[in-house]
């Protein structure tokens, strides 16, 4: 029983690892450029409606900008459910693996 408890938990561990990493893979580059992106976004946008009088672009340039800041969002909060999930995994390994070994 404590094999095959300790080889699901690291299993287990294993694959929210490796998810949190590809996460973070697309994470780290986004939260780079994000910021800068909605910053030309809008920016680009104030000065074309300056110049021209003209309002309708932010019918496009306000949801590129809305997606980015909620893609920003959303990822950060899957990163951090996954990282928590990995340390509570963690901590039950470490837990059981001292559970076993010291009867």
């Amino acid at each position: 029983m404590s094999n095959t408890y300790l080889s699901k938990l690291e299993d287990s561990l294993r694959l929210h690892t490796a998810r949190l990493k590809k996460w973070q893979r697309l994470w780290v580059p986004l939260q780079q450029r994000a910021p800068k992106w909605v910053l030309g976004l809008w920016t680009l946008g104030v000065f074309f409606s300056l110049i021209t009088e003209f309002y309708a672009h932010w019918m496009v340039t306000a949801p590129l900008i809305l997606a980015l800041i909620v893609a920003e969002i959303v990822i950060d909060e899957r990163q951090m459910t996954l990282s928590l999930q990995a340390d509570k995994l963690r901590d039950l390994l470490r837990t059981a693996r001292h559970r076993y070994a010291c009867p």
